[in-house]
């Protein structure tokens, strides 16, 4: 009876030990498993968040090179546009003032030419009419002269 007590005993103790060994060795296994799975979760959202955070800094690193094109491109378009628009000023202002002066240059030379035709006509007229009277004079002496002699 002993000897049967004490092999069950001692089978009830190694079912115990195995069946504890067992727990032990399952609770181990879903201890590694869950802790391997979060690691990896953990590991999978701080690449996510790397990766989104590389993303949005390369998306921010753009938009700002973008806009700074834009805006120095916008300024360059800008200067262009008020350089031209100087320089047709300037040219139509020198323009302006040449044709002004131009026409000032032809008015006066008309002028001065109709000034020198009307002296010169005045002149020659002046100098007819003098000839004419001392032509007049002449045959009137002339005239007396002769018939004071006859």
């Amino acid at each position: 009876y002993l000897t049967c007590l004490y092999l069950t005993c001692l089978y009830l103790t190694c079912l115990y030990l195995t069946c504890l060994y067992l727990t032990c060795l399952y609770l181990t296994c879903l201890y590694l498993t869950c802790l391997y799975l979060t690691c990896l979760y953990l590991t999978c959202l701080y690449l996510t968040c790397l990766y989104l955070t590389c993303l949005y800094l390369t998306c921010l690193y753009l938009t700002c090179l973008y806009l700074t094109c834009l805006y120095l491109a916008c300024l360059y378009l800008t200067c262009l546009y008020l350089t031209c628009l100087y320089l047709t000023c300037l040219y139509l202002t020198c323009l302006c003032l040449t044709c002004l002066y131009l026409t000032c240059l032809y008015l006066t030379c008309l002028y001065l030419t109709c000034l020198y035709l009307t002296c010169l006509y005045l002149a020659c007229l002046y100098l007819t009419c003098l000839y004419l009277t001392c032509l007049y004079l002449t045959l009137r002496l002339v005239q007396r002269f002769c018939c004071t002699r006859k």
